[in-house]
Protein backbone atom coordinates (compact mmCIF):
# COMPACT_ATOMS: atom_id res chain seq x y z
CA UNK A 1 0.00 0.00 0.00
CA UNK A 2 2.77 2.31 1.16
CA UNK A 3 4.80 1.87 -2.73
CA UNK A 4 1.20 2.21 -4.50
CA UNK A 5 1.34 5.51 -2.48
CA UNK A 6 4.38 6.71 -3.24
CA UNK A 7 4.18 5.80 -6.86
CA UNK A 8 1.37 7.96 -7.35
CA UNK A 9 3.01 11.29 -5.30
CA UNK A 10 6.09 11.40 -6.88
CA UNK A 11 4.73 12.94 -10.11
CA UNK A 12 2.76 15.53 -8.08
CA UNK A 13 5.99 16.41 -6.17
CA UNK A 14 8.01 16.63 -9.11
CA UNK A 15 4.97 19.17 -10.34
CA UNK A 16 4.88 20.73 -7.38
CA UNK A 17 9.20 21.51 -7.62
CA UNK A 18 8.74 22.56 -11.12
CA UNK A 19 6.23 25.09 -10.53
CA UNK A 20 7.67 26.40 -7.23
CA UNK A 21 11.12 26.36 -8.15
CA UNK A 22 12.35 25.10 -11.52
CA UNK A 23 12.58 28.62 -13.13
CA UNK A 24 14.29 29.98 -10.65
CA UNK A 25 17.04 27.76 -10.09
CA UNK A 26 19.80 29.89 -11.88
CA UNK A 27 18.93 32.71 -9.94
CA UNK A 28 20.84 32.77 -7.23
CA UNK A 29 24.17 31.86 -9.34
CA UNK A 30 23.47 34.49 -11.44
CA UNK A 31 22.83 36.58 -9.07
CA UNK A 32 25.96 35.55 -6.80
CA UNK A 33 27.91 36.30 -10.81
CA UNK A 34 26.64 39.39 -11.32
CA UNK A 35 27.43 40.42 -7.50
CA UNK A 36 31.32 39.32 -8.10
CA UNK A 37 31.47 41.30 -11.39
CA UNK A 38 30.40 44.55 -9.63
CA UNK A 39 32.37 43.85 -7.14
CA UNK A 40 35.48 43.49 -9.87
CA UNK A 41 34.48 46.82 -11.37
CA UNK A 42 34.59 48.57 -8.27
CA UNK A 43 37.99 46.84 -7.03
CA UNK A 44 39.42 47.96 -10.86
CA UNK A 45 38.76 51.86 -9.83
CA UNK A 46 41.31 50.97 -6.69
CA UNK A 47 38.24 50.96 -4.24
CA UNK A 48 40.17 49.05 -1.35
CA UNK A 49 37.37 47.22 0.51
CA UNK A 50 36.18 45.84 -2.86
CA UNK A 51 39.47 44.42 -3.33
CA UNK A 52 39.96 42.86 0.04
CA UNK A 53 36.57 41.49 -0.44
CA UNK A 54 37.47 39.73 -3.87
CA UNK A 55 40.61 38.97 -2.53
CA UNK A 56 38.67 36.71 0.31
CA UNK A 57 36.83 35.48 -2.42
CA UNK A 58 39.56 34.35 -4.26
CA UNK A 59 41.82 32.86 -1.20
CA UNK A 60 38.37 31.04 0.00
CA UNK A 61 36.81 29.91 -3.11
CA UNK A 62 33.82 31.75 -2.41
CA UNK A 63 31.67 32.07 -5.48
CA UNK A 64 34.78 31.59 -7.43
CA UNK A 65 37.57 29.12 -7.84
CA UNK A 66 39.85 29.37 -5.14
CA UNK A 67 43.05 31.65 -6.34
CA UNK A 68 45.66 32.29 -4.45
CA UNK A 69 47.55 34.07 -6.74
CA UNK A 70 44.71 36.21 -7.43
CA UNK A 71 43.97 36.44 -3.94
CA UNK A 72 47.83 38.56 -3.34
CA UNK A 73 47.34 40.45 -6.66
CA UNK A 74 44.03 42.51 -4.78
CA UNK A 75 45.82 42.38 -1.69
CA UNK A 76 48.46 44.18 -3.18
CA UNK A 77 46.60 46.84 -4.77
CA UNK A 78 45.03 47.49 -1.58
CA UNK A 79 48.25 47.29 0.67
CA UNK A 80 49.99 49.85 -1.91
CA UNK A 81 47.05 51.90 -1.50
CA UNK A 82 47.72 52.00 2.13
CA UNK A 83 44.95 50.10 3.21
CA UNK A 84 46.13 48.54 6.84
CA UNK A 85 44.29 45.15 5.99
CA UNK A 86 45.44 44.82 2.90
CA UNK A 87 49.15 45.10 4.50
CA UNK A 88 48.00 42.93 6.96
CA UNK A 89 47.06 40.61 4.28
CA UNK A 90 49.36 40.57 1.75
CA UNK A 91 52.26 40.52 4.80
CA UNK A 92 50.90 37.45 5.73
CA UNK A 93 50.83 36.14 1.88
CA UNK A 94 54.65 37.09 1.79
CA UNK A 95 54.92 35.60 4.88
CA UNK A 96 53.55 31.77 3.90
CA UNK A 97 54.78 32.24 0.15
CA UNK A 98 51.00 32.03 -0.43
CA UNK A 99 50.02 32.55 -4.51
CA UNK A 100 53.29 35.05 -4.35
CA UNK A 101 56.99 33.72 -4.35
CA UNK A 102 58.07 33.68 -0.26
CA UNK A 103 60.14 36.96 0.90
CA UNK A 104 60.31 37.08 4.59
CA UNK A 105 61.85 40.27 4.81
CA UNK A 106 59.30 41.82 2.25
CA UNK A 107 56.65 40.39 4.74
CA UNK A 108 57.83 42.22 7.68
CA UNK A 109 57.60 45.70 5.79
CA UNK A 110 54.32 45.13 5.08
CA UNK A 111 53.57 43.86 8.66
CA UNK A 112 55.03 46.65 10.20
CA UNK A 113 52.89 48.86 8.07
CA UNK A 114 49.84 47.71 8.91
CA UNK A 115 51.20 47.58 12.45
CA UNK A 116 51.91 50.99 12.71
CA UNK A 117 48.74 51.63 12.02
CA UNK A 118 47.24 49.46 14.96
CA UNK A 119 46.59 46.17 13.07
CA UNK A 120 46.59 43.81 15.80
CA UNK A 121 47.25 40.55 13.90
CA UNK A 122 49.67 42.09 12.48
CA UNK A 123 51.52 43.63 15.20
CA UNK A 124 51.37 39.72 16.68
CA UNK A 125 53.01 38.41 13.49
CA UNK A 126 55.53 41.13 13.38
CA UNK A 127 56.24 39.79 16.97
CA UNK A 128 56.47 35.99 16.25
CA UNK A 129 58.75 37.23 13.33
CA UNK A 130 61.15 39.08 15.66
CA UNK A 131 61.00 36.18 17.93
CA UNK A 132 61.68 33.04 15.37
CA UNK A 133 64.02 35.64 13.28
CA UNK A 134 62.25 35.50 10.44
CA UNK A 135 63.70 38.53 7.97
CA UNK A 136 65.42 39.70 10.74
CA UNK A 137 67.63 39.05 13.33
CA UNK A 138 65.88 37.37 16.71
CA UNK A 139 65.46 40.40 18.89
CA UNK A 140 63.61 39.50 22.09
CA UNK A 141 63.20 42.76 23.22
CA UNK A 142 61.12 43.90 20.02
CA UNK A 143 59.13 40.84 19.72
CA UNK A 144 58.05 41.26 22.82
CA UNK A 145 57.10 45.10 22.48
CA UNK A 146 55.06 44.24 19.53
CA UNK A 147 53.35 40.94 21.23
CA UNK A 148 52.49 43.54 24.57
CA UNK A 149 51.09 45.80 22.07
CA UNK A 150 48.71 43.76 20.05
CA UNK A 151 48.11 41.83 23.83
CA UNK A 152 46.69 44.97 24.60
CA UNK A 153 44.17 44.89 21.94
CA UNK A 154 43.29 41.85 23.39
CA UNK A 155 44.59 38.57 21.42
CA UNK A 156 45.10 35.84 23.92
CA UNK A 157 47.96 34.54 21.52
CA UNK A 158 49.86 37.50 21.60
CA UNK A 159 49.66 37.64 25.73
CA UNK A 160 50.72 33.94 25.83
CA UNK A 161 53.59 34.20 23.65
CA UNK A 162 54.42 37.37 25.23
CA UNK A 163 54.50 35.98 28.51
CA UNK A 164 57.07 33.29 26.91
CA UNK A 165 59.36 35.76 25.37
CA UNK A 166 59.63 37.93 28.77
CA UNK A 167 61.06 34.89 30.49
CA UNK A 168 63.71 35.00 28.09
CA UNK A 169 65.14 38.40 28.34
CA UNK A 170 67.62 39.00 30.46
CA UNK A 171 66.66 40.82 34.31
CA UNK A 172 68.02 44.05 33.67
CA UNK A 173 66.69 44.50 30.20
CA UNK A 174 63.19 44.10 31.12
CA UNK A 175 62.34 47.73 32.05
CA UNK A 176 63.47 48.98 29.02
CA UNK A 177 61.45 46.64 27.52
CA UNK A 178 58.28 47.31 29.10
CA UNK A 179 59.07 51.67 28.86
CA UNK A 180 59.70 50.58 24.89
CA UNK A 181 56.22 49.22 24.90
CA UNK A 182 54.87 51.96 26.77
CA UNK A 183 56.43 54.67 24.31
CA UNK A 184 55.28 52.56 21.10
CA UNK A 185 51.96 52.29 22.11
CA UNK A 186 51.17 55.88 23.42
CA UNK A 187 52.93 57.12 20.15
CA UNK A 188 50.77 55.18 17.64
CA UNK A 189 47.56 55.86 19.63
CA UNK A 190 48.47 59.50 18.70
CA UNK A 191 49.00 58.93 15.51
CA UNK A 192 45.46 56.87 15.76
CA UNK A 193 43.66 59.67 17.50
CA UNK A 194 42.62 57.58 20.14
CA UNK A 195 43.04 57.52 24.37
CA UNK A 196 46.12 55.95 25.51
CA UNK A 197 44.55 53.56 28.75
CA UNK A 198 46.69 53.80 32.03
CA UNK A 199 50.12 51.25 31.29
CA UNK A 200 50.44 49.51 34.44
CA UNK A 201 51.89 45.90 34.43
CA UNK A 202 52.79 44.89 31.13
CA UNK A 203 53.20 41.30 31.73
CA UNK A 204 54.07 38.97 34.58
CA UNK A 205 57.45 38.94 36.35
CA UNK A 206 60.17 36.66 34.78
CA UNK A 207 60.94 33.31 36.97
CA UNK A 208 64.32 33.22 38.72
Amino acid sequence: MLASILVLATPLLVIAYHLMWGNDRTQPAQTFKNATTELQQKANTGDTSAQIELARQYTEGDGVLANARQASRWYAQAAAAGDREGQYRFGMALLEGSGVVQDYRAALNWLKLAADKHHARAQFALGQMYYEGLGTPIDKIAAYVWLSLAAAQGLDDATRLRDQVLNQIPADRIMDAQERARELHARLSADAGTETPHAGHTGPKPKP
